[in-house]
């Protein structure tokens, strides 16, 4: 079980949350309407805790994220299910990729005890911040390039 805590939950996993629905929004060249931007932001957070909440596997949880992640996206933002597909995969694998930086970073560089790190659900969350710094400014380029593109009148993707 990959239980999260509450300041887990609160510090980490809504803003992760929302993160990922404006990056599948960016992906999509989808204007954001704001109910269905929160209310998908909302429901992928609590699908996330009740995911983690399941008796399996490490590894497992990741995967039932990923189709209760398009789904969401599909039924709430009403975007097609194969580009939702694409979408979540993209930012799973960035997001995947920004966490993997930073637990090297902080292993290797900083050698740090991550056991003890991991153990404590407020220097967790406080560690993972990089990884999530990472994320949004990943978004934030993307974005600019998508808008730069789009007033050149080429659209790529």
């Amino acid at each position: 079980m990959l239980r999260i805590s509450l300041i887990e939950f609160i510090l980490r996993t809504i803003p992760e949350a929302f993160l990922i629905v404006l990056a599948i929004y960016i992906l999509n060249y989808k204007r954001i309407d704001p109910k269905m931007y929160i209310a998908s932001s909302i429901f992928i957070a609590i699908s996330t805790y009740l995911v983690r909440l399941l008796p399996i596997n490490y590894g497992v949880h990741a995967t039932i994220n990923i189709i209760s992640y398009i789904l969401i996206v599909a039924w709430i933002n009403r975007i097609n299910i194969i580009k939702a597909t694409s979408s979540v995969l993209k930012v799973m694998i960035t997001i995947s990729t920004c966490e993997w930086i930073n637990v090297a970073m902080l292993d290797k560089v900083m050698k740090l005890d991550l056991k003890m790190i991991f153990n404590d659900p407020l220097k967790k969350v406080l560690y993972s911040e990089p990884s999530m710094v990472m994320f949004s400014i990943i978004i934030l380029l993307f974005y600019k390039f998508q808008f730069k593109t789009r007033i050149r009148g080429i659209q790529y993707l």
